[in-house]
């Protein structure tokens, strides 16, 4: 993949690479990438989408649906996404880890 940031890789010298350097080319990348992390990598996207269910249980509740919802990954997703699980079924499209980064995106989930 040729952008500015691989070429700045390969023309400099690594012994002339800062820490700051690195850091920057390193974000550069992961979004040259579309680089997603993985709830494993980044929890607290999962704690984001966790929360969000409860309120969502506690809706379901008040209007006097029972059962319990439960967010798990299923070892049949490829893409890692988190799933809605009630009475033993997924429900949903899959949620996407980037949707744990504010309350407001696992709202929309």
């Amino acid at each position: 993949m040729s952008t500015p940031a691989t070429r700045e890789l390969l023309e400099r010298s690594a012994a002339h690479l800062t820490a700051a350097d690195l850091a920057r080319l390193g974000e550069s990348l992961l979004g040259d990438t579309s680089f997603e992390p993985t709830f494993a990598l980044e929890p607290r996207l999962w704690a984001t989408l966790e929360h969000a269910l409860e309120v969502v249980g506690r809706d379901a509740r008040s209007a006097g649906i029972t059962g319990t919802l439960s967010l798990v990954t299923p070892a049949w997703d490829d893409n890692g996404h988190a799933w809605v699980e009630f009475e033993g079924d997924y429900h949903g499209n899959g949620i996407p880890p980037s949707l744990g980064y504010s309350a407001e995106g696992a709202g929309s989930a």
